[in-house]
């Protein structure tokens, strides 16, 4: 079935397509996969998108699911799903009871769908990965920066948003998107915990803009050359100040 008679199928008024038009011959979805679009469509569940290979992520949510014409509709929230082409791949994950779902939807087409909407194929299956091993804490458990360094630039001191034994998450000032793309290998990342100060490199995992009361690239990195026991000592001392934050937090009795 053709691009066009796929998108706008009228039974009665059907065109054949020309010689060139594009052909897609996907597999049928699982039906784990309709259901949990279904499921997403039904709850207006915003959801994380990225452009496979592009650095940037996005919120979208499903519109509808057409499992008779291996369509899915999506709501074009952001401007960069107006440069998608037919070899574009968009990424959707969510995340359910400690894992991560994923699913990677090729692109086909814009159209008006009472609103703008990107219509994808249905991808043929679900794929998942656990949440994250260790747990995330943020202000005032964490310190307030951390000093990182990018191949070939210079130190950044960046807000440390949340810190985990297996990562961070970091807020640089200004536009970084160019020199932290994902999978670009960052040699130093430095933090103090306590007396100790902590040195390692790291990966990127996910960066974008955004705009607080300024411009700011958000950085998501996973430690690289840190050994088991080193993670469980940071974990255990985050977890340590959790819980003096929490009785301090408390009300005194009287």
């Amino acid at each position: 079935m053709s691009l066009l008679s796929r998108l706008f199928n009228k039974p009665k008024n059907t065109v054949a397509p020309p010689a060139s038009a594009t052909f897609y011959t996907a597999p049928s979805p699982a039906p784990e996969v309709i259901a949990l679009l279904s499921h997403w469509a039904v709850k207006r569940q915003l959801l994380s998108a990225r452009i496979a290979g592009g650095t940037e992520d996005f919120m979208t949510m499903v519109l509808a699911v057409d499992p008779a014409r291996g369509l899915v509709w999506l709501d074009e929230l952001n401007p960069a799903t107006a440069l998608l082409g037919e070899s574009d791949t968009l990424i959707l994950s969510d995340q359910v009871h400690g894992e991560i779902l994923s699913l990677e939807l090729p692109f086909v087409a814009s159209k008006s769908f009472q609103r703008e909407a990107l219509a994808c194929l249905l991808p043929s299956q679900i794929q998942s990965r656990p949440r994250r091993q260790w747990m995330r804490f943020g202000a005032p458990v964490t310190p307030e920066h951390m000093i990182v360094r990018a191949l070939g630039e210079a130190a950044q001191t960046a807000q440390l948003i949340n810190l985990s034994a297996g990562g961070a998450r970091l807020a640089l000032r200004g536009n970084f998107l160019s020199q932290l793309q994902v999978d670009s290998f960052l040699p130093v990342c430095e933090f103090r915990l306590g007396e100790k100060l902590w040195r390692m490199s790291a990966t990127v995992k996910s960066a974008r803009l955004a705009r607080a009361s300024y411009r700011q690239t958000q950085v998501s990195v996973e430690f690289a050359d840190i050994s088991q026991t080193d993670k469980r000592a940071i974990d255990q001392h985050l977890q340590r100040l959790h819980r003096l934050q929490r009785l301090s937090a408390q009300p005194q009795a009287a």
